[in-house]
């Protein structure tokens, strides 16, 4: 779908609005995951902690009133918590801090809510530390959240008022927790050896006092933004996410609901619940050779014992009318992009992006629908959404309904007009849009979009897909480059 009359009719809405800047605490998981070589993660032993990192060990062993057990639990009485030192969890992420969290342990324990101590190594031999509170409503959510769950559902209380500053040179600062959808690579059992084969590592046996590996696995990873409390600038947070609070991740019981699936999961799953579906797409293909779009649907609800799942569409040249109100999300949804290819996109157009917008304000798709587009330039991709916020942030819609925001008007016209319409500079001087129809360089128009969908921080996973629909292969920008990851 195209519908090029889009920017006659929408963007002389979109100008008559002021816009004001704003910053932006969001990033997407393609931004992050694109340099997801720059995050360490480690789970380190009490002793392993003593030996690589002595000077985290002295701190948590100057706490005021420390107590210490056999299983090397520190206890801080003037704060009222506990530190668990047996696991920590050390991370620095893509902008070099430097975190190490632990579980806390407090008299009033809630059981609903894991609670963790933060330090974050400052580089001068200070910390800074603070407790994360999780709730295990959000421990347990398996899909990207939104910022108003977050912060619900993640609270982060900043010590640095309590009388024992001065073991870890605390300040003064309010939190914002910002979730990241984030690759966690297998974490080797602590011993020696650091085996990653749970089989071949002795570790949690008798006689062996270490930690058993863990394997790969996306994870909900949270970046926290720090800001003066006091009133003065939010500068400690920076535009592109960079945070001098740090990264961290849920340590302790309860917070294994903090794994999620993967993106190649979710994009795979509706062609295993549906074993036809993978030979209905296919066959679909042929239909790009038509001179009108054409669509079909399967609903949520459906599975292998349905009786024809699937619901066809007709449209017109440039577009295919698919309902944005089903009784019930969408499973999936496959349309065309039609011949003749001079007037057609090899990647999804900013009206299929707009569907999209329109169809989750009516709660007609959510993070499991897959959307599919077949071409007549021969290329088949698939696209998930995991963060609402942010799509919706960039991908602004007007419908029925709608409370009209201007700066989001304006920052979507922009990314329209620089990716899909074209526009004009300052002298009148018409530059023609990134992405172009009839485009001979296919690779090329992909790049673009990727790289739409990365520095806007658009909150889309997308996959190309092969013709009988049974590999799907991750596609991302990385050094500006097109990075394609098979999913197995």
């Amino acid at each position: 779908m195209k519908k090029t009359y889009f920017k006659l009719s929408l963007l002389m809405i979109f100008l008559s609005f002021l816009w004001s800047c704003r910053q932006e605490l969001l990033q997407t998981e393609q931004d992050y995951n694109v340099q997801s070589q720059n995050i360490t993660v480690q789970r380190l032993s009490r002793e392993e902690l003593q030996l690589q990192h002595p000077d985290v060990m002295q701190k948590v062993e100057n706490l005021v009133s420390k107590k210490h057990s056999a299983k090397g639990i520190y206890t801080d009485a003037e704060n009222g918590f506990s530190i668990d030192t047996d696991v920590a969890v050390y991370i620095q992420d893509r902008y070099g801090n430097k975190t190490y969290t632990f579980e806390a342990v407090t008299d009033k324990k809630d059981s609903r809510v894991l609670q963790n101590i933060v330090l974050k190594d400052l580089g001068d031999g200070t910390f800074s530390v603070w407790m994360a509170n999780y709730d295990q409503e959000l421990l347990s959510n398996r899909e990207q959240t939104s910022t108003e769950f977050l912060k619900q559902y993640l609270t982060v209380d900043n010590l640095g008022d309590k009388k024992g500053s001065d073991i870890f040179g605390k300040a003064s600062l309010c939190f914002t927790p910002i979730a990241v959808y984030e690759y966690i690579p297998a974490i080797p059992c602590s011993s020696p050896e650091h085996h990653t084969n749970p089989a071949a590592c002795d570790c949690g046996k008798p006689g062996h006092d270490c930690i058993p590996p863990t394997a790969s696995s996306y994870q909900f990873v949270y970046y926290i933004g720090t800001f003066d409390c006091t009133g003065g600038s939010s500068g400690n947070t920076g535009n592109d996410g960079s945070t001098t609070g740090g990264t961290t991740l849920p340590v302790g019981s309860g917070s294994g609901g903090n794994t999620v699936a993967s993106p190649c999961s979710k994009v795979k799953k509706p062609f295993t619940k549906i074993p036809t579906l993978a030979q209905k797409a296919e066959s679909f293909a042929t239909y790009t050779s038509d001179n009108v779009e054409h669509g079909f649907t399967v609903m949520s609800d459906a599975n292998a014992n349905t009786p024809n799942p699937y619901t066809e569409y007709t449209g017109v040249a440039g577009g295919v009318n698919v309902p944005t109100t089903p009784p019930s999300p969408y499973m999936i949804f496959v349309h065309t992009h039609n011949s003749p290819t001079n007037s057609t996109y090899s990647v999804p157009s900013w009206y299929d992006l707009l569907w999209i917008v329109q169809a989750h304000h009516n709660n007609g798709v959510n993070s499991d629908t897959v959307f599919v587009v077949i071409t007549s330039d021969g290329t088949r991709y698939a696209i998930t959404v995991d963060d609402w916020t942010m799509f919706e942030d960039n991908v602004y819609a007007l419908y029925p309904g709608v409370v009209v925001d201007p700066e989001k008007i304006k920052k979507s016209t922009d990314i329209a007009n620089e990716y899909y319409y074209g526009k004009d500079d300052e002298n009148g001087i018409h530059h023609e849009p990134l992405i172009i129809e009839n485009s001979t360089n296919k690779e090329q128009d992909l790049k673009y979009f990727l790289e739409m969908n990365q520095k806007n921080a658009m909150g889309m996973n997308i996959f190309e897909v092969n013709p009988n629909f049974t590999q799907f292969t991750r596609v991302s920008l990385q050094n500006g480059q097109v990075n394609r990851t098979p999913c197995n």
